[in-house]
């Protein structure tokens, strides 16, 4: 297939946004008279610019439209100027690796006659997507990034590579702690461990007792202290609340943005977080990580290099790949899944990830 222009359609998540990385980094290699460009919601373009070999990076703020919808059909709206953008360069072929109906339909627009290629009805993760695309693509592979990695070999005619994932991500690209000292209301430690404790369902949530007697064993064993960072008011009070229970150890970060979080997490010591973005991330920065799973699946989903562990729930009903716990069992360790993941066992992660030359 000789060069050309494709474009990539995969709005969000974060999490979503890195499992298709190691996908365009095999594209980059086999077709490297190939221009590509990417779509993504303007919340998570910055992590496109940490290395991944792309010419342009398209945004939309399609939340935002959705509050004034009328507003953008106006002339000159937001909207109509990146839709416009969108539909300046003429691809010659367009990769829907997300599979819903919004990213079907975003590659439609852009497509102007050029092959559509899209997961088949059977991966598509709203099956009325794969209507949209003129090559609805079938894969064999479970987990994601290897699904993604097949989509773009069959869109773009090469061989599948049989490597590791490369996500591309370069630590060069990212702010220096020196750069970012001016967000974070004072130096941080040269040596600390970092907690993600924040997650999108409530099903993922490792409960906050828990937290809170990890911090208590790794201040016992002199590890370093513990940063918390958080994303909305919740996750703020959570860390609030943690750090006040342990103030020796523990220190609640400001909020920050994707860049200085991505500096924070690749300079961390180790890195314990849920199945989040900011969680694939450390494990696509090959950073020392313990990744904890419950209702959802690393076999699908889990992110992790060559420091990383992914530990998952043992109970028979995980995983339930459900927002929210549908059981109704009383106890203090809420959802029940996470049970079988005490802290005992992630210090023991921790242990052998610290004393295995990660630290």
């Amino acid at each position: 297939m000789s060069g050309g222009r494709a474009l990539i359609v995969k709005l969000s998540a974060m999490g979503d946004i890195i499992h298709a990385l190691p996908a365009l980094m095999d594209a980059a290699r086999a077709r490297p008279d190939w221009r590509f460009d990417w779509v993504c919601e303007k919340n998570h373009a910055e992590l496109l610019r940490w290395g991944a070999p792309l010419a342009n990076i398209h945004t939309l703020q399609l939340r935002e439209w959705k509050r004034a919808p009328l507003q953008q059909l106006r002339r000159g709206s937001a909207a109509r100027e990146a839709i416009g953008a969108l539909r300046a360069r003429r691809y010659d072929c367009v990769i829907d690796a997300q599979g819903l109906l919004k990213s079907a339909i975003t590659a439609r627009i852009a497509a102007q006659g050029a092959p559509i290629h899209g997961p088949d009805a059977a991966w598509a993760r709203e099956k009325a997507a794969s209507r949209f695309y003129t090559h609805p693509t079938a894969v064999d592979a479970f987990h994601v990034v290897a699904r993604n990695r097949q989509l773009f070999a069959h869109a773009l005619g090469y061989a599948l590579p049989h490597t590791a994932p490369d996500f591309g991500v370069k630590p060069d690209a990212l702010p220096t702690l020196e750069q970012i000292n001016g967000q974070l209301h004072g130096p941080l430690p040269s040596r600390y461990l970092l907690l993600l404790h924040g997650c999108g369902w409530s099903s993922k949530a490792w409960p906050e007792s828990y937290w809170a007697e990890l911090i208590a064993q790794i201040g016992a064993r002199n590890w370093g202290p513990v940063l918390l960072p958080w994303g909305g008011e919740a996750e703020k009070a959570r860390a609030e609340r943690l750090a006040q229970a342990a103030p020796q150890h523990a220190r609640v970060l400001p909020r920050l943005g994707l860049s200085a979080m991505a500096r924070i997490i690749h300079n961390a010591r180790a890195v314990v977080g849920l199945d989040s973005g900011f969680a694939h991330l450390a494990g696509a920065m090959e950073a020392p990580v313990v990744t904890l799973y419950g209702a959802t699946n690393p076999d699908y989903s889990g992110v992790a290099g060559a420091q990383g562990v992914l530990l998952h729930s043992d109970k028979p009903c995980a995983p339930c790949m459900l927002r929210r716990c549908p059981l109704d069992e009383p106890g203090p360790i809420q959802p029940p899944c996470f049970a079988t993941l005490p802290p005992s066992k992630i210090i023991s992660a921790l242990e052998s990830l610290l004393t295995g030359g990660a630290s």
